[in-house]
């Protein structure tokens, strides 16, 4: 897999209308909201690396698959309603890495990793999360994605 350049977008699926509805708000309204534990992770427990896909890489057909497969995954889901989508120059930026790692079922797989002693509690690592929410824009799965 080719290295991931600072062009690309990763994205988040998101499996609650919930998260749909805060995502699809102006910034503004979504900045400091209480989601970003739902958004990003677990809420058991602070999260070194963020799991992502490299969105520029794929077409809507395997998005909205590969989210439906994962859907019995993913507790109370019923579908998959889009993707949060973030560009990997604003991910990577303060100390943070975007590097590939394909997964048996997500060759386009990649995470975001948080700087070393910045994810030891959700206090340290939400810091990375609201800027996530910030510079994040969301894409419903009716489309449009990239083609591949």
């Amino acid at each position: 897999m080719d290295a991931v350049r600072d062009d690309e977008r990763v994205w988040r699926d998101v499996y609650h209308s919930r998260q749909k509805k805060h995502l699809d708000r102006p910034v503004e309204e979504r900045r400091f909201n209480s989601e970003t534990k739902t958004v990003f992770g677990t809420r058991k427990a602070p999260i070194k690396e963020i799991s992502t896909s490299l969105y520029d890489r794929v077409d809507l057909e395997f998005a909205t698959s590969a989210g439906d497969h994962r859907t019995k995954q993913v507790n109370g889901a019923t579908k998959i309603y889009g993707w949060f989508l973030m560009p990997v120059y604003e991910a990577a930026t303060n100390n943070r890495l975007v590097e590939s790692s394909p997964q048996p079922d997500n060759c386009y797989h990649a995470n975001i990793v948080l700087p070393d002693g910045e994810w030891e509690t959700w206090e340290d690592g939400e810091v990375h999360l609201r800027h996530f929410l910030a510079i994040g824009t969301w894409q419903d799965r009716a489309g449009p994605l990239a083609s591949s």
